[in-house]
């Protein structure tokens, strides 16, 4: 019940500042973006707290305390998933013709900013609500159900049809690195690494796209690249070990 009610009050939320807020600033401009970003995720934390249990820290297991073995797999765990689904993402958005902002990050002070607002803010206050939260409060169903339907519930937060895949995919790998290590700031570190390597390779190359040309050879290694990334990662994610819940 908690969760549902979490996840419905985020979405509403979302929906109300993105179609009846936002829409009434020049949001063509960056700046104004980050702004629009860090209000949006002001909100999201503002409903943690509404929602939060107790004792958030020994709940969620909030610890600053990682193994280095563990922090190393994430590390490596990021580095495969960009690799192997990233072109599964341009492929859906080929297939379906989705459509997303394109973003241009104009000087250091831009790109600083965006680190801040799109990686920090997203991958600390959204895994307080969506493997905190949202997961804590779907385990009572089963750890199959908790992955898939969190993950699900991250994915469709995202209203953007071009990340939907993508999305759902890291949703799974999220919540299993969260019950497998009980520590909620490994995933926080795995979703900053993904973001982080977004905005700066959005930076370095001036664009976020990635065109291909998507002929019958670029399908197939697409999906062999994928099914391979996925083995490894499970094998990857089988090894992370459980760490002492924070005091």
């Amino acid at each position: 019940m908690k969760a549902g009610l979490c996840y419905l009050t985020v979405i509403v939320s979302a929906l109300v500042l993105q179609l009846a807020v936002f829409p009434q600033f020049n949001v063509k401009n960056l700046w104004v973006n980050i702004g629009c970003i860090c209000g949006l995720y002001a909100v999201y934390l503002a409903i943690f707290f509404a929602f939060r249990d107790r004792n958030p820290i020994r709940t969620y297991g909030i610890s600053p305390r990682i193994k280095p073995s563990n922090a190393a797999r994430v590390v490596f765990i990021t580095a495969l998933c960009i690799c192997s689904f990233m072109l599964l993402q341009f492929a859906f958005v080929a297939l379906f013709k989705a459509q997303s902002q394109e973003i241009k990050i104009n000087g250091w002070g831009q790109y600083f900013a965006c680190v801040f607002a799109m990686a920090v803010l997203p991958a600390v206050i959204e895994e307080l609500v969506f493997r905190g939260i949202i997961l804590h409060n779907l385990k009572k169903y089963g750890a199959v159900v908790a992955v898939l339907a969190s993950a699900l519930c991250f994915s469709l937060f995202h209203m953007n049809p071009a990340q939907l895949v993508y999305q759902f995919i890291l949703g799974i790998v999220f919540a299993i690195v969260v019950l497998k290590t009980g520590n909620l700031v490994l995933a926080m570190l795995l979703h900053f690494l993904n973001n982080f390597f977004v905005i700066t390779y959005t930076f370095i190359t001036g664009s976020d796209r990635l065109a291909f040309s998507w002929d019958a050879t670029t399908i197939i290694a697409t999906i062999l690249l994928a099914f391979l990334g996925a083995v490894v990662i499970m094998g990857q994610l089988g090894n992370l070990k459980k760490e002492r819940n924070a005091e």
